[in-house]
């Protein structure tokens, strides 16, 4: 299947493991930080058919507005990041797995940019993590927004379709911020 095929099929576990770990990789790299994805990257990109994540997917979910939103998103969920970053690796697992369904299900006044949210958010608690010296954590991210964006999500569709929000996304936000003197890539997680 190729990125113009437009049937309705289930896209795998290791295509969505593979934009997840992309896309919290991408975040990290943006900020300068490390880590040990769940996979391998480079054999999941091998294994898979379909993929993904693109740069400009990349680009998007690193702009402080969609972030801004991602972490709204994830208060209407009920996910309290700083209570999160203070559990312990348990209960913190069990937290994720619960808030995650929930933000994927939670109704937003934007609907059309949810998935892309999910993946900001995800960069975010991982960046977020790193700085609070919670080293494992982000391992743990990628698996429970794996888990939950393959068990809510796995239209090939929806996946596709984020590659194509990301662009739209990218070229209004480009449009807003040429009127005035912010990027949109100054801020972000690097306040906290």
């Amino acid at each position: 299947m190729n990125n113009m095929d437009n049937r309705m099929v289930d896209t795998t576990a290791k295509e969505v493991m593979l934009i997840v770990e992309e896309s919290i990789s991408f975040v990290l790299k943006y900020y300068n930080l490390t880590w040990n994805p769940p996979y391998n990257i480079e054999e999941l990109v091998r294994d898979c058919k379909n993929l993904y994540f693109t740069p400009g997917l990349g680009k998007a979910i690193v702009h402080h507005c969609l972030v801004r939103n991602a972490l709204e998103r994830g208060q209407l969920s009920g996910f309290q990041v700083r209570r999160w970053i203070q559990m312990s690796l348990p209960r913190a697992t069990a937290y994720m797995k619960l808030h995650f369904k929930s933000y994927l299900i939670t109704p937003t006044r934007d609907e059309f940019y949810e998935n892309l949210y999910m993946l900001s958010f995800a960069g975010y608690l991982c960046v977020y993590a790193i700085k609070n010296k919670k080293y494992s954590f982000p391992f743990y991210v990628a698996v429970e927004i794996a888990r939950a964006m393959y068990t809510f999500k796995r239209s090939s569709n929806y996946y596709w379709g984020t590659c194509a929000r990301s662009r739209i996304y990218n070229h209004m936000h480009k449009q807003i911020h040429d009127e005035s003197e912010d990027d949109g890539f100054e801020t972000g997680t690097e306040g906290d």
